[in-house]
């Protein structure tokens, strides 16, 4: 769910335009003999946002299938990254398939372009911290490469913000998609004949986790060289990540309250880089809401450790609250600008590259 293989909407007619350095090798053919022949299939009473929204949801179903595999027996485990592994697939052609049926039905609309791109915020960093939880590493491993997964979207986003350039980097995201596809369904064998507490396959585990993280830190300095004078803008959510992720590692926290952290995050600065750019307003990259749940969580680890309400540590219900509070205003923001997002485009505007299919 890399969002790297997203192009421009209105290019020709809104001011931006998309500069393609990939050299894509799945995304044509998959686009020719999967989702054309899908989307000539479904109803045009369905909404496009529709298809978004259930592709968001397959993320979650990965993230779920691929975090709980380390801990069940054998063949339940292979079971759960197979289907972690059919899930990215199919979320690879869900991505498509919502932009191609808004354009075949006519039903391309600036909501339409927030809901895909909006939630990409949130399936960025589900999709890389699936992978790594999988693979059961260490909480610094686990950290660098969440982070560093959720990082180039972000800068990727920051760029298009500020310069009107939607730039892809040199490997797709539908590239990106079938090979992390593959590597589910290898790990679903290998972790079946070879158990992950091996000190071997531990190490084999960290390796590879290390290898995508130089690709995704590789990614994020693509975008870096050409940021310019906007770098400071992703250089906030940098800090941001980073001041979470020390909560993390000084073991404030549990992984999975991390990596839900992470995504959150990535969903209210990310995100709104996606709505305020298709409602060409300015946008800093910062939130100091952000802050304020950060320092709240770490005051709460010192103050609030002795209180408890009913058995439950008060101190542990703080990132609750900061992801209900993420999720509020967002929400919030979505439904403020909703008459603006709720003009239609006409097929005629909607770009014809027809290697960038999900756009719309």
């Amino acid at each position: 769910m890399d969002s790297q293989s997203k192009s421009t909407i209105d290019r020709q007619t809104s001011g931006f335009y998309s500069e393609n350095y990939s050299n894509t090798g799945f995304e044509p053919w998959i686009v020719k003999h999967i989702c054309e022949p899908l989307v000539k299939r479904i109803p045009p009473t369905v909404h496009p946002n529709t298809i978004s929204i259930f592709n968001h949801a397959v993320c979650w179903l990965v993230f779920v299938a691929a975090a709980v595999a380390p801990y069940l027996n054998p063949i339940h485990g292979m079971a759960a990254r197979v289907v972690a592994g059919i899930g990215v697939f199919s979320s690879l052609v869900l991505d498509c398939l919502d932009g191609m049926h808004a354009r075949r039905t006519g039903q391309t609309s600036k909501l339409g372009e927030v809901m895909d791109h909006w939630l990409d915020a949130l399936n960025v960093p589900l999709m890389g911290a699936a992978m790594i939880l999988t693979l059961s590493l260490d909480p610094w491993t686990t950290a660098f490469g969440i982070v560093t997964a959720s990082a180039c979207y972000n800068a990727q986003l920051v760029l298009y913000h500020h310069t009107h350039r939607f730039v892809h980097p040199t490997t797709s995201g539908v590239d990106g998609q079938v090979y992390l596809t593959a590597v589910y369904l290898f790990l679903a064998g290998f972790f079946y004949f070879f158990p992950q507490d091996l000190r071997w396959v531990l190490l084999s585990s960290t390796v590879f986790a290390w290898l995508v993280i130089f690709i995704s830190i590789k990614m994020d300095l693509f975008f870096i060289r050409r940021l310019g004078g906007f770098l400071p803008n992703h250089l906030v959510y940098l800090l941001f990540c980073t001041l979470f992720s020390a909560l993390y590692l000084v073991g404030m926290m549990n992984t999975v309250v991390y990596v839900v952290g992470i995504t959150m995050i990535s969903f209210r600065l990310t995100g709104s880089y996606v709505l305020y750019t298709v409602l060409r307003k300015p946008y800093s990259g910062s939130d100091w809401w952000v802050g304020l749940w950060i320092l709240a969580i770490l005051a709460g680890h010192y103050w609030l450790e002795p209180y408890q309400i009913r058995g439950i540590e008060v101190q542990s219900v703080i990132p609750y609250l900061f992801f209900l509070t993420v999720v509020s205003l967002n929400l919030w923001d979505l439904a403020r600008y909703l008459p603006e997002l709720r003009y239609s485009r006409s097929r005629k505007a909607a770009p014809a590259d027809s290697t960038n299919q999900d756009s719309r």
